[in-house]
């Protein structure tokens, strides 16, 4: 039941987005001049800001949940391991030996040279 909910959902979404794309007109209106005045209403744009709040809400609470299973040694060592990776990034690598190009490496390389 779920997947076939799903199934329709996103085919709705792509049948909106195909008639947005292509102008298709309804009763005088695009599609996207439809949506506009349907967003555009007081009604839609305080239920959009109350799902923007509770949803927000709901992803500090899970932050919340998982700060607490971490301890302060984990926090520590977790510190230490980005600081080390860190210093590792800015230290310069050492140089790698380049041999010079001569006609004795060519030849040795099997160079032809196209």
């Amino acid at each position: 039941m779920w997947r076939l909910f799903k199934l329709i959902f996103f085919g709705l979404i792509v049948a909106f987005i195909v008639l947005a794309i292509t102008g298709y007109k309804i009763g005088d209106k695009t599609v996207t001049e439809h949506a506009k005045e349907f967003l555009s209403k007081s009604d839609t744009k305080e239920g959009i800001k109350d799902i923007r709040q509770m949803v927000g809400e709901a992803i500090k609470a899970v932050g919340e949940e998982i700060s607490d299973d971490v301890n302060d040694k984990e926090r520590q060592e977790l510190d230490k391991l980005v600081r080390d990776e860190l210093k590792k990034l800015k230290e310069p690598s050492e140089p790698q030996k380049e041999t010079p190009v001569t006609n004795k490496n060519k030849e040795k390389e099997g160079y032809t040279g196209f």
